[in-house]
């Protein structure tokens, strides 16, 4: 079973009844146009929704901002053994994640992706697919998705 990570509190369970939404109404478009719904990419979907609403936000208020150019890393998206990037990530990057993962619990979702959008786009990618997952595992567990 998976773990709560997301916590107990009223604004989080807000998030995840925004999320619910969200998911129902992709649901509801993908089961028009082809009958077949795939319930993590309805997950992904609706996460990088939300990503792009917080990076969208976060670059208003940066407009006054100095541009400062970010080094990004390249890591293999996977390999034959079926081994994710993710397994791959350099000690650096892997705290970063999990330092974010935890703050959701403390913060919330979208608090926590008003941050995440001012880093490289590297972790940004892979916190999206970190959250995805976890995401998924914790809407199934509570029975929100099938």
């Amino acid at each position: 079973m998976a773990e709560n990570f997301l916590g107990n509190s009223q604004a989080i369970e807000a998030e995840i009844a925004q999320l619910q939404k969200m998911i129902e109404v992709k649901r509801n478009q993908l089961e028009a146009q082809s009958g077949i719904v795939e319930e993590k990419e309805l997950v992904r979907s609706a996460i990088q929704e939300m990503i792009t609403e917080s990076a969208e936000t976060d670059s208003k208020a940066a407009l006054s901002q100095p541009v400062v150019a970010a080094k990004t890393k390249v890591v293999p998206t996977g390999n034959a053994s079926g081994a994710s990037y993710l397994d791959r990530l350099d000690d650096e990057s892997a705290v970063k994640l999990n330092a974010y993962i935890a703050e959701i619990g403390q913060h919330g979702i979208v608090r926590t992706l008003n941050k995440v959008v001012a880093e490289e786009p590297f972790i940004i990618d892979a916190f999206h697919d970190v959250l995805v997952d976890k995401l998924y595992e914790e809407l199934k567990t509570k029975g929100l998705i099938k």
